[in-house]
C-alpha cells in the first residue's frame, strides 16, 4: 500500500521489483491490527502508517524494526511496544 503511493516511478519500480524477486506478498488489514495502529496514533502519536508496521511485528511477535525514520525511533521510545524500534547501526552493534 505505502509502496504503491510513491509518485517517484522509478523508486516505485524499483521497491516492486524487489519485493516480486522476494516473494513478498500483500497482507491483508485486520481489525486486531487496525485497532492497535490507531491506539499507537492515539496515544503515542505515532503515523498510522507506522502503526501497522509495529502492530503487525507484535503480532507475528518480531524482535526488531529497523527503520531510518529518526521520529519513528524516538516515538517508539515512549511507548510501550513489543517490538524494538533501532537503526541499522545500532542493530548491528547490538546483535554482533
Amino acid at each position: 500500500m505505502e509502496i504503491e503511493e510513491n509518485k517517484d516511478i522509478g523508486k516505485l519500480y524499483k521497491a516492486l521489483l524487489f519485493y516480486s524477486k522476494i516473494g513478498a506478498t500483500k497482507i491483508k488489514l485486520s481489525k486486531v491490527v487496525d485497532d492497535r495502529a490507531t491506539e499507537l496514533l492515539n496515544k503515542y502519536n505515532i503515523k498510522y502508517k507506522d502503526g501497522l508496521h509495529i502492530a503487525y511485528c507484535e503480532l507475528e511477535k518480531i524482535e526488531y524494526l529497523i527503520t531510518t525514520d529518526r521520529q519513528l525511533i524516538n516515538a517508539s521510545g515512549r511507548a510501550d511496544l513489543k517490538v524494538k524500534i533501532i537503526n541499522q547501526i545500532d542493530f548491528t552493534g547490538e546483535v554482533t
